[in-house]
């Protein structure tokens, strides 16, 4: 699954047609965190200074 650079995580399975629950919508609550089981996270370097 790719996600792009504007969409959150939880929009971007949807679209993969992985059902999730969440209450922000954003990502920002906590409540749809997963663990990642394989493969690999890439956080472009402006997304890293932002946070």
């Amino acid at each position: 699954m790719e996600a792009r650079l504007s969409e959150s995580v939880a929009v971007a399975l949807e679209r993969s047609a992985i059902p999730i629950d969440t209450h922000c919508r954003n990502g920002e609550c906590g409540f749809c965190r997963r663990q990642l089981l394989a493969g690999d996270i890439f956080v472009s370097p402006d997304r890293r200074r932002a946070a």
